[in-house]
């Protein structure tokens, strides 16, 4: 919020002291996975060099946003700001030249959202995401972890390779948005081969295999799975 706060200063004194001259306008729309617009958002422009200067707008009804008076011809780092949740969706972008509008091609899609509580929401899926804090488990252990999670509310189970396959993106490094923590990690998945084996999904590689049920995934993470509430 305070920083929020910062950038309404920076934009009244740009408007009293006539910084719209010679300046571009960047504007665009901002939607969900399912390409529904997400309203009253904020929209923030970080000039990428110099570093630091902001510049923000906030989505109207139909998710459009108009940011005005930024210097021509620089790189911007668009990024949606909301005090519920986080996001690692952001586009970079150049201004054109002095006086010319600047329209994102297609809307800044936000899929992946982390809120306070620690559960990520797949917009596109209707899936919420919980991430164990980073250690490897046993099939049965993972399964136990899972379904005694407490977290807004309970519910949790572990995830099917359909779900897993869901969430792969080889656009990112660790091949998942990394607010999943999965960085080219094996994960348990809820389904069985047999009495001793179980089946995992691999984010290095998109491989699924078996592995027996008390073996400790090694590089493994485990992720906790729900309808969206």
């Amino acid at each position: 919020m305070k920083s929020l706060t910062t950038i309404f200063f920076v934009v009244l004194i740009c408007t009293l002291l006539g910084c719209s001259r010679n300046t571009s306008t960047i504007q665009g729309k901002v939607a969900d996975g399912k390409g529904r617009p997400i309203s009253d958002l904020t929209v923030v422009a970080t000039q990428v060099v110099p570093p630091g200067q902001q510049m923000m707008a906030t989505t109207d009804t139909k998710g459009a946003f108009r940011l005005k008076r930024l210097p021509p011809a620089q790189q911007y780092v668009i990024l949606p700001v909301s005090d519920k949740w986080k996001t690692s969706a952001k586009v970079t972008i150049k201004t054109g030249p002095s006086s010319q509008n600047y329209e994102l091609p297609s809307p800044l899609t936000v899929r992946i959202t982390l809120s306070h509580d620690g559960v990520i929401t797949d917009s596109t899926s209707g899936l919420q995401w919980v991430p164990a804090p980073g250690s490897t488990m046993t099939w049965f252990d993972a399964t136990r972890y899972a379904e005694t999670l407490a977290i807004a509310g309970g519910g949790w189970r572990l995830p099917t390779r359909a779900e897993l396959r869901g969430i792969y993106d080889g656009s990112y490094e660790g091949h998942a948005d990394s607010l999943f923590l999965i960085d080219r990690n094996w994960v348990w998945t809820s389904e069985i081969l047999s009495t001793e084996e179980a089946w995992f999904f691999s984010y290095e590689n998109k491989y699924e295999g078996t592995h027996p049920r008390q073996w400790l995934l090694t590089r493994g993470r485990i992720l906790a799975v729900r309808p969206a509430r």
